[in-house]
């Protein structure tokens, strides 16, 4: 199938379609309505296809204009929703140019348009704004949307669907549907003070790792080498999912890829691919892993041979591997700022430091969230001070 002819509101296909595997011309776009409309070009305009698609091309710019206003919300956002689609083509194809949307980062988008269109997450009922006509929402119904939100999720989650109605709404001034953007002069609400999970020492890692006992249970083998990764190397929960047997080599593994709400992708950001170096148990520990495992390209998955997620494994292997070592519970990210916590206490360069996390250089994170200082650090002899009398 080959792109002819792209205009501002239709595009024109060439290819072969249908079970006769026969060559025709087709034709998508939105109809006034905000509908999807695909259809085959009809035999009368075969031979002057382009030439039809750039008369229907015009005909929806004229119609576009006409009359905006009885166009509702719910109506036109399946053209942003198509529209999020293709990004997420563009990423999944790794497209030279085109704007990319992660698979994962579409998950989160559609819970949150799932708070704009319907009454309730769970409901098929529109919602209100949904129901609106596009052009009479205004900054203050925004507002009202915003409180009534704020009835039902925590600030911080109405935050997000704001900003996805705001995304929304600006696409739609691109699209020369509505003038101005009713949200940019909405207040996000204020957020409480995000809560980090509690960040072991490594006296305590070093317990809940011990706490596998593979020989008794081999099984469970992978549960201890996953731990000891996470613990050894700081990488991220959902980077230790999405690894694969080709990515380790010897003493070095690999950080190229991260499984997020069940997808695999890139990795959080540029910065964030990289080599590390690994200890002797740890790639011994992946040789012990390989020799029992199923034959599947990633080093975690479960019987069936699927990822899992980084839920399945806190509730399956860290809770637990806390409750044997009788230590206080942590997340997988407080394994994380442990091991960055431990990397600045035996000295090592900062920016080896970010450079090791997958952070960017200079980045002002990974001094701030992740190097945690306790009280019993600073309770020391040599920190005193004392006037002379």
């Amino acid at each position: 199938m080959a792109l002819v002819f792209e205009g501002d509101n239709c595009r024109l296909y060439f290819g072969t379609y249908g079970a006769d595997k026969k060559e025709r011309y087709q034709i998508r776009y939105y109809d006034h309505k905000g509908k999807r409309v695909t259809k085959f070009v009809s035999k009368k305009h075969h031979k002057n296809a382009l030439a039809y698609a750039k008369e229907v091309d015009q005909q929806l710019n004229q119609a576009s204009r006409i009359d905006n206003a009885t166009l509702t919300l719910g109506g036109v956002m399946k053209k942003f929703i198509a529209e999020l689609e293709q990004r997420v083509e563009n990423y999944r194809n790794d497209v030279k140019y085109g704007d990319k949307l992660s698979p994962a980062t579409f998950k989160k988008t559609q819970v949150h348009l799932k708070h704009i269109l319907f009454a309730d997450i769970k409901s098929t009922q529109p919602s209100a704004l949904a129901q609106m006509e596009i052009t009479s929402i205004t900054p203050s119904k925004v507002v009202q949307f915003q409180q009534d939100l704020k009835k039902r999720i925590a600030p911080v989650t109405v935050n997000a669907v704001v900003n996805c109605l705001g995304r929304a709404m600006s696409f739609f001034v691109m699209e020369e549907i509505i003038m101005t953007n009713p949200c940019r002069e909405v207040r996000p609400l204020q957020e409480d003070e995000p809560q980090q999970g509690y960040t072991p020492t490594m006296e305590e890692v070093v317990k809940v790792a011990n706490s596998f006992d593979v020989d008794q249970a081999p099984e469970d083998r992978w549960k201890y080498v996953l731990v000891k990764l996470c613990a050894e190397t700081g990488v991220r929960i959902s980077e230790a999912l999405a690894l694969q047997w080709k990515a380790i080599r010897n003493d070095v593994i690999s950080i190229e890829r991260a499984v997020v709400q069940g997808e695999v992708g890139k990795t959080k950001t540029a910065g964030s691919t990289r080599k590390l170096k690994i200890s002797p148990s740890l790639a011994s520990a992946f040789k012990q892993l390989r020799l029992q495992s199923m034959r599947t390209d990633f080093v975690f998955a479960n019987a069936e041979g699927n990822l899992l997620s980084a839920s399945d494994v806190l509730k399956q292997v860290l809770r637990p591997a806390c409750k044997r070592a009788g230590v206080r519970d942590f997340g997988w990210h407080g394994l994380r700022r442990a091991w960055v916590t431990n990397q600045f206490k035996r000295g090592i360069r900062e920016d080896h430091v970010q450079t090791l996390a997958g952070h960017a250089p200079g980045s002002k994170v990974t001094r701030a969230i992740y190097n945690k200082v306790r009280e019993e650090d600073v309770l020391r002899d040599d920190y005193v001070v004392e006037l002379p009398s």
